[in-house]
């Protein structure tokens, strides 16, 4: 999750960074996502509040990883798509 403490700009700029990176190196496996790591990257996270195994995952994670604060999946998924609003505004 994106803390107050982090500039959302910031970290979307270096995840899309990591993308190109890791779509260069391992994308033969993932032939759309090597093509547009961004794009494919984007339709991944509208997916995610769609099915409801993401949810059941999270809840999973969160009840054996997971101490302390507990966002619950709505907080998470709102994160998840201000990262992606400022993935949109990186030029290619």
């Amino acid at each position: 999750m994106i803390r107050d403490g982090y500039d959302a700009a910031s970290v979307a700029a270096l995840a899309h960074e990591v993308m190109k990176a890791d779509a260069a190196t391992r994308g033969d496996k993932f032939p759309a996502w090597q093509k547009d790591p961004l794009g494919e990257t984007l339709r991944a996270i509208e997916g995610i509040p769609k099915d409801k195994v993401f949810a059941d995952d999270y809840a999973n994670f969160q009840r054996d990883i997971v101490y302390g604060d507990k966002p619950d999946f709505t907080t998470a998924v709102g994160t998840l798509n201000i990262l992606a609003g400022h993935l949109k505004t990186i030029p290619a």
